[in-house]
């Protein structure tokens, strides 16, 4: 399950939570109204349970991004099953 960010409209950052049924792979990755990749906020291995991650509004370079919408998605595979999810946040400053 991906939740909706906190605070959303948000500045500096955000907190995206997630809740994962059992131990499996997940992909967490911040993208761009055009649909590019900015930052890959989490890639590997979690166990089951409730999780946040943070999102400083920071490309993957490390540079500050700009104003605007932006979107995240999770994606998890296990076993023989996966799920995406995708929600829209707002970068205000």
């Amino acid at each position: 399950n991906l939740e909706q960010n906190y605070p959303n409209p948000f500045n500096p950052d955000t907190k995206i939570v997630y809740s994962l049924p059992g131990a499996t792979r997940i992909e967490i990755a911040v993208y761009d109204i055009r649909g590019r990749v900015l930052n890959t906020l989490l890639d590997g291995v979690q166990p089951a349970g409730s999780h946040e991650i943070r999102w400083n509004g920071m490309d993957q370079s490390g540079n500050k991004v700009s104003t605007g919408i932006y979107f995240y998605k999770m994606r998890v595979s296990g076993g023989h099953r996966e799920y995406t999810a995708t929600r829209k946040m707002v970068l205000m400053k």
